[in-house]
């Protein structure tokens, strides 16, 4: 009995998303094999599984980068031909998949963790998109979305009957093992007149203006109260970033950092996490991977309302869901957290039960159960896969 086999699609190797997924696929006991690109700038993650390159595409150079991915076709369906199923990573993988394996008798299954701006733009430009998404979704055997916010993009906006299912992007079994269980609750020696300002930690992509913007105005209001340590590389919607972090009185800067080695000694490292997307539409359908780190390490967490990580905090009550849009109305609902506050939120963290914030097998059982009913074979390890 073989199992039942896998292609993933893959629109980056580097990104640890993709390889979280593949190593959730292996666990549930399916043969995984891997294509995909290469991104510059971003070494390829080491994949326990066959893996084909399709050489290096650039980040948002769309016309660049559609003419890479039609080049690919022929490669893609030579693949597809010695699997059972397809797992796209994306829409434009997606759109890939469904052109290689045009009369090829191989479902095709699509993973989509963002949805861009220009899926909900007005005019006729946003009309095109959702009209080619619906399309491309109307012709997947399944949809796997990382938030159950995004299905009122696919059902509400597109009116696609796709079967769905949630698939959270919460943190692997292996990391949340090694965590172990959480240290003792410390009262915080931070606040006015302790001489420890509370120390706010924001870590990954660093692409939000207005997260950067909130700490310029925290460190200019009241300095002293609050330190900041940021971790990651800056997105391209952050102007000046190298000279405004140097500017920033309390904060250190520590660049680059590899996940998950270096995750125990960030998050040690603060106090509260901040995880601000934008609350407007599609922003705030999205999760945050810091929600789910900030959990693990039992961290508060300081997110914006409206967002679906608000709906989580607020539900939970792990941290502060600030209100304001303006800055500096938001940096005086952060002045007003106290050590009450915090150790409130982390009281709470400890007692978060690790299926809120870490994959199990009972939590991963309907992706294992859909996906091996795709494949023609019953889950599970030893499944017996179609033999084409």
């Amino acid at each position: 009995m073989t199992s039942a086999r896998i292609l993933c699609v893959l629109s980056s190797l580097a990104d640890a998303h993709n390889g979280v997924r593949v190593a959730m696929l292996q666990r549930s006991g399916f043969a995984v094999e891997a294509i995909g690109f290469e991104r510059y700038g971003a070494a390829a993650r080491a994949l326990d599984c066959r893996v084909e390159s399709l050489g290096r595409v650039d980040h948002r150079r769309y016309l660049r980068r559609g003419l890479r991915l039609l080049s690919c076709v022929f490669r893609v369906r030579a693949a597809m031909k010695r699997n059972d199923l397809v797992y796209a990573f994306g829409a434009d993988l997606l759109l890939l998949a469904l052109a290689a394996g045009v009369r090829l008798k191989v479902r095709v299954v699509a993973e989509i963790a963002d949805i861009r701006d220009l899926q909900v733009a007005a005019g006729l430009r946003g009309r095109l998109f959702r009209a080619l998404d619906k399309r491309a979704l109307e012709a997947c055997a399944l949809l796997v979305v990382t938030s159950a916010h995004y299905l009122s993009y696919y059902r509400g906006w597109l009116r696609t009957e796709t079967p769905a299912i949630v698939v959270e992007n919460k943190v692997e079994p292996a990391l949340a093992a090694a965590a172990g269980a959480p240290a003792p609750d410390p009262a915080p020696a931070f606040g006015p007149g302790t001489g420890r300002p509370l120390r706010i930690g924001y870590f990954g992509i660093l692409k939000d203006e207005w997260s950067l913007r909130l700490i310029e105005a925290l460190a200019r209001s009241e300095p002293g109260r609050f330190a900041f340590l940021l971790a990651g590389i800056p997105g391209r919607f952050v102007d000046s970033f190298a000279q405004r972090v140097r500017r920033i009185a309390g904060l250190e800067y520590r660049g680059e950092y590899h996940h998950p080695g270096d995750l125990p000694a960030l998050f040690g490292s603060a106090d509260m996490i901040m995880a601000c997307y934008r609350p407007e539409v599609p922003h705030g359908w999205s999760r945050s991977n810091r929600y789910y780190d900030a959990c693990l390490f039992k961290k508060p967490l300081i997110v914006r309302a409206g967002t679906a990580d608000a709906e989580a905090v607020r539900g939970h009550d792990i941290g502060l869901v600030i209100e304001a849009a303006d800055v500096d109305r938001a940096a005086g609902e952060l002045r007003g957290v106290t050590a009450a506050h915090w150790r409130r939120w982390r009281a709470n963290m400890q007692r978060l039960p690790p299926a809120a914030y870490a994959h199990t097998d009972g939590g991963t059982a309907d992706l294992r159960r859909s996906l091996a009913a795709l494949a023609g074979c019953r889950p599970g390890n030893g499944m017996a896969g179609n033999g084409t």
